[in-house]
């Protein structure tokens, strides 16, 4: 995710998403134990991963949004969150 928002050529969200590091981590660690099967889980977001990138690497940034919000809702929407309402930790 560091590297996406380095590649992005942005500073200042390259700043912030790496400072706010070790705070996601945790979070999602959070959310990952609500999970009801993390290897399909897993699986499911190296796909996603996956297509993220090809949609970077095609030029098609209004694709690769897409793709990431649908990633990050579902993986709330599996943990059983609100995307709208999670927020992190303090």
């Amino acid at each position: 995710h560091l590297a996406l928002a380095d590649a992005a050529g942005n500073a200042v969200v390259s700043a912030m998403m790496g400072s706010l590091r070790e705070s996601i981590q945790s979070y999602a660690a959070q959310i990952t134990s609500s999970l009801p099967d993390w290897e399909d889980t897993a699986s499911r977001l190296k796909s996603e991963h996956r297509g993220i990138l090809a949609a970077i690497r095609n030029d098609d940034g209004e694709r690769a949004a897409r793709l990431v919000a649908a990633h990050i809702q579902g993986y709330y929407k599996e943990a059983g969150l609100d995307p709208a309402e999670a927020r992190p930790a303090p």
